[in-house]
């Protein structure tokens, strides 16, 4: 359901100004504009891990997954001691569902890197993927225990215990938020588990619109957000929410599926139909892909 959260390395000392610019770009989340600028940029060789690294990551968002794994070994060929490269590279394999290789991955490069906390939340990652959830619960714990002052590790923890074990959501989710106040994903987790494990709604209300602030095409969030509205009984605003959604990705079949009841509520059959329309052609690839 949330993507996972990627250690991009992105800054570098003395970068240009395309290069910043393209990291400006992608943490915004235009990552085509971010191959704009990386393509006028000439990288010094101390500076090209880092730009493939950048390459790799936006072609991943833009689901050009082979040319995103083929920037990753550059990456990594170029600086093969960077654990950010190695989990960037697992996540590509992730979003290509290639989620063998992602655990063959991680689990050599554990080896390689015993004391990495980062690889055994990529370990984690890939365990979480294919619903192996005790194995994935042991990979999160030892990611924490390495590093106890990783925000990741606390929201690898939190996103397994919001799908699979709820009483175990506060510890992580709270301090998660309290290592990365800046976090959209540690907003969006403390938020949902503040309205809906702690009824405490206005101070989660303000954690979830943080979190659509700091990353406005983010779809999970966008659809909290619009159920927050819906409660609220304010359908214009949770329907623009939605829409916010479907724009940010349009393939994803739950954004249709919540147009359609907000439609309904509206009174708009029209679009109501449209919107199940399109739900029921993208459902069933939804629940094959997910």
């Amino acid at each position: 359901m949330i993507r996972s959260i990627l250690i991009i390395a992105l800054l570098i000392p003395y970068a240009s100004d395309e290069y910043t610019q393209a990291v400006a770009a992608f943490q915004a989340g235009r990552y085509q504009e971010v191959l704009t600028h990386l393509a006028v940029f000439s990288p010094n060789p101390g500076e090209l891990p880092a730009f493939y690294n950048l390459e790799a990551l936006a072609l991943m968002e833009l689901h050009r997954t082979s040319e995103a794994l083929a920037a990753s070994e550059q990456a990594r060929r170029l600086d093969p001691a960077n654990v950010n490269y190695i989990f960037n590279a697992g996540m590509i394999y992730l979003t290509q569902k290639d989620f063998h290789g992602a655990e063959d991955l991680f689990r050599s490069s554990t080896q390689r890197f015993p004391n990495a906390s980062r690889l055994y939340e990529g370990w984690g990652e890939a365990l979480l993927a294919v619903r192996r959830f005790k194995e994935a619960e042991v990979q999160f714990r030892k990611a924490a225990d390495l590093d106890p002052e990783s925000p990741t590790a606390q929201l690898a923890l939190a996103k397994l215990y919001y799908t699979t074990d709820r009483g175990k959501l506060d510890a992580p989710a709270a301090r998660a938020v309290q290592l990365a106040p800046d976090s959209y994903l540690a907003c969006y987790f403390y938020g949902e588990h503040l309205i809906e494990d702690r009824k405490d709604i206005a101070s989660g209300r303000r954690y979830l619109e943080k979190a659509i602030t700091l990353a406005p095409n983010f779809t999970d969030g966008l659809l909290a957000w619009a159920e927050l509205l819906t409660q609220e009984h304010d359908w214009p605003a949770a329907i623009a929410a939605c829409e916010k959604a479907m724009a940010a990705d349009p393939a994803d079949a739950r954004v249709y599926y919540r147009l359609f009841s907000l439609y309904r509520k509206q009174g708009n059959a029209e679009k109501a139909q449209w919107a199940l329309e399109k739900y029921k052609q993208l459902e069933p690839k939804r629940a094959v892909a997910r």
